[in-house]
Formats: C-alpha cells, structure tokens, sequence
C-alpha cells in the first residue's frame, strides 16, 4: 500500500498493511506480514458486516443462485457473486406474488465477491409472512437477477 492513498494518508511505509472494511474503515493494520493476523483482521471485518462474503476472490460473473433451501421454514439461505471492478450499489429485495416488496434484505454499496445472506420469512415490518411463493431479485447496476423460492409455514 505504500504510496497510495491510504498508505500517504496514515504515513505507511513499504512493510504496512491494512484491513479495510466495505465501509471505508480500517479495521486492522500491521507491519510486517503475518498471515494468520491479516486472515483474522479480514474475518473480523467480514463478521462485522450484516452480509457475509464467502471468498476473497474474484468471481467470474455475476450471478444468483437457487436459494437453500428451498421450500423452506423458517430461514432460507440465499447466495450470489459479483464481479465489478469497484464498489457498486447492490439491492436485493424479496416481492409477493403480486410483485408488492415484502422486504429488503440489501441496500449497500458492495464489492466483488461471493456473498450469502439469511432470510427468515419476516416482512418489513417484523411480520411472518404467509405460506407461499416469493421471488427474490438481484439489481446491481443496470443488472437484475431474478429467481422463485417457496416459503411452508
């Protein structure tokens, strides 16, 4: 990092590192390398956050995958992947039938990873919602993804 913004900004010099968090914070820095500090500064900050990122790597595409499992009650597990090249507003709502938002599960700004979050069938409001069908839609960008879960009360 030296050299660089946060490397000019905090006076690191070539044997610093840090752990930045999705929010622009830093949550760690060290000097030297020590791998098992930077891991656990990076799974800290991952925990920290209300989404979880599965990978430090980059996915090759965007995508949304089936939920899990599915039908489900009361939790569901729903998994996707982004690869832009930076930060990007990501919202992932969950609609009814009729195509009403029951809720939204994310609305950040997020960066390229692999990601999962839990639904537990509560509505905006902190209501069970009913037995049923729900769809599930990925927008980041111009990109929107779409899949069908079902809910068994």
């Amino acid at each position: 990092m030296y050299g660089n913004t946060v490397g000019s900004v905090y006076g690191a010099t070539k044997a610093d590192y840090f752990v930045i968090d999705r929010s622009g914070y830093v949550v760690y820095r060290g000097h030297g390398y020590n791998k098992n500090e930077v891991e656990a500064a990076i799974v800290q900050a991952l925990n920290a956050a209300d989404v979880q990122n599965d990978d430090l790597t980059i996915p090759l595409q965007f995508s949304l995958e089936q939920n899990y499992p599915n039908p489900f009650n009361p939790q569901t597990t729903i998994s996707f992947q982004l690869n832009n090249t930076s930060p990007l507003q990501v919202r992932l709502l969950i609609y009814d039938l009729l195509g009403k938002t029951i809720k939204t599960l994310i609305d950040n700004e997020l960066s390229a990873g692999s990601y999962q979050i839990k639904w537990d069938g509560l509505s905006s409001n902190g209501k069970n919602v009913i037995s049923g069908t729900y769809y599930y839609e990925l927008q980041v960008g111009n990109q929107r993804l779409v899949k069908k879960m079902s809910l068994v009360r």
